[in-house]
């Protein structure tokens, strides 16, 4: 598969906090890690007695008599009969991570499955217009939720979107130690991690309010600094605010603080754009950020949505997964499109479709239909997402954003629509079927 990057010595960090937080990897997902076995959504999973083996016979032959369920020769390029008829109104922020809904519309794939997508642009995650029904569908992650739950107990993640895998520390050049010159001039990981601990010592780390410092926290605790939440004074570092990424990211941009962690778009501005080159380096790589470095982004949704547009939202699904093909078999064509819009709503400059499409096939894992399940929903693997969710919940009530009682579980329902999604055997073919060129509003018509 293509971007599994737990390999060496990450796979051994992963392991090793994953054993403290989720019990060995090799071994079956504890309870609390498992997928619900309920839920409030229509995709409720209705438990039924068991029946008399003879009972069982006499269904099994009169269901081969029935005709194949009406929904699995539905037309497709017919909007599904429901209260939005169609119609997403999707909240797009300035990521990577959402931009195929966008692709999508831009090839006319939408339309072709009788949706109609409606991209409404942000500058950050907008949970309060998710909230009053003024759009239907925002980017999110599974930690990214973790402040607004009280407020918003209808919020749930329906799709996992892709894994990012962009998780680095940056520095200015000439200010900051290396690790990976530290290593290969000192050869021994302890010492480089020791080296760059001291070079942190009392620094500052850009943060944006409300966002929890979870990866923050594993860089630290790996190189052996101390971090304790409810004692700032007593850490080694020190974390200066900003009330939106924006203001952060301008911050930084402007010679505030000393570290930087967060917006993807941002990061690649820094260390691949023509206007910066050479002013920023990566004072830590993604391996040093340990287990909490496994991030599943997210499209989050309101729970009546969910109910009440269960075609809408499988047929969305489906849109994302061909949609991934793109992006498998013309990075270029698709990052091109995507750096494009990343420049327009982020008032910077577009990286290019090479770059564009290294950052997202490197720097984010987008997996295909046939992988998804293997990868992300599979109890008892370690990229399970339910093991990524338990443990990201149990650092949220350590740091406070998270009260005691809430379950992930009646948030994240990914895996009970996932598997709707591969009951329904004409949208499965119609994610499978020969790709357009890619381009222009007609680039989704099948070319084979």
């Amino acid at each position: 598969m293509r971007n599994r990057w737990w390999k060496g010595t990450l796979l051994l960090a992963i392991l090793a906090m994953l054993t403290v937080a989720c019990g060995d990897a090799e071994e079956e997902a504890p309870a609390t890690t498992q997928a619900p076995q309920t839920t409030t959504t229509a995709a409720a999973m209705v438990e039924e007695e068991p029946m008399e083996e003879e009972s069982m016979e006499e269904t099994m032959e009169e269901e081969m008599e029935e005709p194949m369920e009406e929904d699995m020769g539905i037309d497709l390029s017919v909007p599904p009969d429901e209260p939005k008829g169609g119609v997403i109104r999707i909240g797009a922020t300035p990521s990577y991570d959402d931009r195929l809904w966008s692709y999508a519309a831009s090839i006319g794939m939408d339309a072709r499955i009788g949706l109609d997508l409606e991209i409404i642009p942000f500058v950050s995650i907008p949970y309060t217009q998710l909230q009053t029904d003024e759009i239907d569908m925002l980017f999110s992650c599974q930690i990214c939720y973790g402040t607004i739950i009280e407020e918003f107990p209808e919020y749930r993640n329906y799709l996992i979107t892709n894994q990012y895998q962009g998780f680095v520390l940056i520095g200015r050049a000439g200010e900051t130690v290396v690790y990976e010159e530290a290593l290969e001039r000192l050869g021994d990981e302890e010492a480089a991690k020791a080296e760059l601990a001291e070079s942190f010592r009392g620094k500052e780390f850009v943060k944006t309010e409300g966002f929890p410092t979870t990866f923050e926290r594993g860089l630290l605790e790996n190189i052996g600094l101390t971090f304790d939440p409810d004692d700032p004074e007593s850490q080694d570092v020190a974390f200066k605010y900003y009330p939106s990424m924006e203001a952060m990211n301008f911050g930084y941009l402007s010679g505030e603080a000393d570290y930087y962690t967060g917006n993807l778009s941002a990061q690649a501005r820094m260390l691949y754009s023509e206007e910066l080159a050479g002013e920023y380096v990566v004072a830590a790589p993604l391996e040093l950020f340990g287990a909490s470095a496994i991030l599943y982004s997210t499209e989050g949704v309101r729970a009546d949505w969910l109910e009440e547009n269960p075609e809408t939202v499988l047929r969305s699904l489906a849109i994302w997964y061909r949609a991934s093909r793109y992006l498998d078999e013309y990075p270029e064509i698709v990052g091109e499109f995507v750096g494009e819009e990343a420049k327009d709503q982020t008032g910077g400059t577009s990286l290019g479709g090479l770059v564009t499409s290294r950052i997202m096939t490197e720097l984010n894992y987008f997996p295909l239909l046939a992988d998804a399940k293997d990868y992300m929903f599979t109890p008892g693997e370690l990229t399970y997402f339910g093991n990524v969710v338990a443990d990201s919940f149990e650092s949220g009530r350590e740091e406070g954003y998270i009260a005691e009682g809430v379950e992930w579980q009646d948030y994240e329902v990914q895996e009970v629509w996932f598997n709707r999604l591969l009951e329904r055997q004409d949208l499965v073919d119609w994610i499978n079927a020969p790709l357009g060129t890619g381009t222009g509003p007609g680039g989704d018509v099948p070319q084979g």
